[in-house]
């Protein structure tokens, strides 16, 4: 199994939204995009698992934290239409 560096991308990207949404979500996930990072690069040096400059392994670490952050984001996006339905409510009445 390849490391793809397209994967952390991919996690930095779906993570952007979140920085506006809620902090500490935000500073959570990007540590853990951080970690695998830092693992990735000490393991792979350590192990010398490279192929073509790339470490050879966490990519399922990778694409759970993508999942893991869509979920967030998801969450975020239904509270926020939650509490915009319930204001939206407020002022019909």
């Amino acid at each position: 199994m390849e490391f793809s560096h397209l994967n952390l991308t991919k996690a930095r990207a779906a993570l952007e939204p979140l920085r506006q949404l809620n902090n500490k979500e935000y500073n959570r996930l990007r540590h853990k995009i951080l970690t695998i990072e830092d693992k990735t690069q000490v393991l792979a040096e350590r192990m010398g698992w490279y192929q073509n400059g790339k470490p050879l392994f966490l990519q399922k670490k990778e694409l759970l934290l993508i999942e893991e952050i869509n979920k967030v984001l998801t969450r975020q996006k239904r509270e926020a239409a939650k509490n915009n339905n319930k204001e939206a409510a407020n002022v019909s009445t």
